[in-house]
């Protein structure tokens, strides 16, 4: 008797608590750095809700507890009730999504989530990809997670991925890199919530880096389904803001 599949996903996480210290001459934190005007978090928040999301719990840096939530229009999004907001001070953003899954039922009220999006503050996508990716972890069965990859290598550390012979699933990360075929994470995920225990594990037993943790996913036989698309931008440094601006303008 096959699974029964999820419904659409009402929770989706956005990890912004990164330090950003490349961003100092733009701005003191990378998620209120501007694209045509908007701010990367603003934007995320408004991509989500438009797609249907009913709850959005930004993780941001602890440093930024001090900012002017109620008047500055890079944060104005933040505003809105279905979004919730905690404050983090880790060193990995393995762990900030460890906060996360910690504290998603009691700012949600949600009392059994299957699923979590989630997407790095940084990640741009597409305004109709995205809306692909989202209607796509309907098909998701409630122990699957879904990764977003993309065939563009603009990363300075890039996580290759190898799909197996099926092409739906994920086999191996950090394969080598050939040019031609490669395909690559693009920091946006729809993670089952039955990961949480394999990550508890792992945040307790000193694992680092998100990337460490999804090898560790497919050790453990957690499957990971893959969703390929052309190009995502990964917004490292301030000159990514203009490829980001320009990328998006080809809507």
């Amino acid at each position: 008797m096959k699974e029964k599949r999820i419904l659409k996903i009402k929770t989706a996480a956005i990890l912004a608590g990164g330090e950003s210290s490349r961003f100092q001459q733009v701005t003191r934190f990378k998620a209120m750095a501007q694209i045509a005007g908007e701010s990367l978090i603003n934007r995320l928040i408004r991509e989500f809700l438009q797609l249907g999301v009913e709850n959005i719990i930004v993780a941001l840096n602890a440093k930024m507890s001090d900012l002017d939530f109620v008047n500055d229009k890079n944060l104005s999004m933040l505003k809105h009730p279905q979004v919730k907001k905690i404050f983090v001070s880790t060193p990995s953003s393995m762990h900030t999504l460890y906060e996360v899954f910690s504290k998603q039922t009691h700012l949600t009220n949600l009392t059994h989530m299957t699923h979590l999006l989630v997407s790095m503050v940084d990640t741009i996508v597409k305004s109709d990809e995205l809306k692909s990716f989202y209607d796509s972890t309907s098909l998701l069965n409630p122990h699957e997670s879904l990764l977003l990859t993309n065939h563009f290598i603009d990363d300075e550390k890039p996580l290759t991925v190898k799909l197996d012979s099926s092409g739906q699933f994920i086999s191996a990360f950090a394969v080598p890199l050939v040019e031609d075929e490669a395909i690559v994470t693009s920091g946006m995920y729809c993670f089952s919530s039955s990961i949480y225990p394999l990550l508890e594990q792992a945040v307790n037993s000193g694992q680092e880096k998100l990337r460490n943790f999804l090898a560790q996913m497919l050790k453990n036989n957690y499957a990971i389904k893959n969703y390929t698309i052309a190009k995502t931008i990964d917004v490292d440094r301030p000159e990514d803001l203009e490829v980001a601006r320009i990328f998006l303008r080809c809507d």
